[in-house]
């Protein structure tokens, strides 16, 4: 009769060496986004083993924002990115198969403009120091709040700052106000007594967050593209039947207390999607770029748009315009 103290240990290690050699023969996938609760989906994708579970080795690259990982995907170092809408069509502006897949965030009330609270309004920022992170929603919302007031540009000094650091160029007097968004607004707010905000952009520039892939990568990898679409469909449905489960992974992961986390989570809403409202939100984006003479002539919403993927997970996700 065998020991059965001594083949344990032997049956675990083949159990593991099995699982590990199953692991290496997935497909890996990099996704790349910032660090904010707007990207629950990567977050929670990656950390609840989602991706795993439909067979894909999701490995996650974040940096101070979202719309600053984008190039990765265009040069080839990750195969996804999750950003706001700003930045998604700046880079498609540099290479054109750059595409977005699905919109998976809505922002309500996320961005904001805060300010010193000696300065009363848009208006008071006059000629005066103001942080905004280039490329990105907050540079978007700076431009949509200038038009909303009738204030013509450039109006102020804009100084270029990350988000993370926007609470110390204020602190510091560096800026006077910045356009940014959660969780820095909430922080700065809670940090500095002295600082206040002056708008929100649900009334300005209300805004979503999208994933962004390169055409060649998904014709190429069109299987692993299907299967990491599925897992963002099964993602928003652990979203939406699991908060408090999503509120620990996604507090844990972007380092924000329970508290500021019931402040934040409910500027935001969840899908997995490409329907009019994704299509409005990236007009909008269009329209302002072309304003400012970023974009000449027509933009092709169908090469930008590639919605095949989540067509291939559910049909009726997929409502776009029939013309565009």
């Amino acid at each position: 009769m065998p020991n059965v103290l001594t083949s344990l240990p032997v049956a675990l290690a083949a159990t593991l060496a099995i699982a590990a050699a199953h692991a290496a023969d997935l497909p890996t996938m990099i996704l790349a986004t910032g660090v904010d609760p707007s990207f629950t989906h990567f977050y929670v994708g990656t950390k609840a083993d989602i991706l795993k579970k439909n067979g894909i080795d999701a490995q996650l690259k974040t940096g101070p924002s979202g719309g600053g990982m984008i190039p990765l995907v265009v040069s080839g170092q990750a195969n996804a990115a999750m950003a706001a809408t700003f930045g998604g069509i700046n880079n498609h502006l540099v290479d054109s198969d750059l595409v977005t897949v699905a919109h998976l965030t809505t922002y309500e009330h996320f961005y904001g403009i805060v300010a010193l609270k000696e300065f009363k309004s848009i208006a008071d920022l006059k000629g005066r120091k103001v942080g905004i992170t280039r490329g990105t929603a907050s540079e978007a919302l700076w431009f949509e709040a200038l038009k909303k007031f009738n204030l013509p540009g450039p109006f102020a000094e804009l100084v270029y700052v990350e988000p993370p650091e926007m609470l110390a160029a204020i602190e510091r007097g560096d800026i006077v106000a910045y356009s940014n968004w959660e969780p820095w607004i909430s922080r700065t707010l809670t940090a500095l007594p002295n600082t206040q905000l002056l708008m929100d952009n649900h009334d300005v520039m209300r805004d979503a967050a999208f994933v962004y892939m390169h055409r060649k990568w998904i014709e190429q990898n069109k299987d692993t593209a299907v299967r990491f679409m599925r897992a963002m469909v099964e993602t928003t449905d652990f979203i939406k039947q699991k908060p408090q489960e999503t509120k620990k992974i996604v507090g844990d992961t972007v380092n924000l207390s329970p508290n500021l986390m019931d402040l934040i989570m409910p500027k935001l809403s969840f899908w997995a999607k490409l329907d009019r409202e994704s299509y409005d939100f990236i007009k909008v984006q269009v329209e302002q770029l072309k304003q400012r003479g970023r974009i000449t002539g027509e933009f092709s919403y169908d090469k930008y748009l590639y919605p095949d993927l989540l067509k291939a997970i559910d049909p009726s996700r997929v409502t776009l315009p029939s013309t565009m």
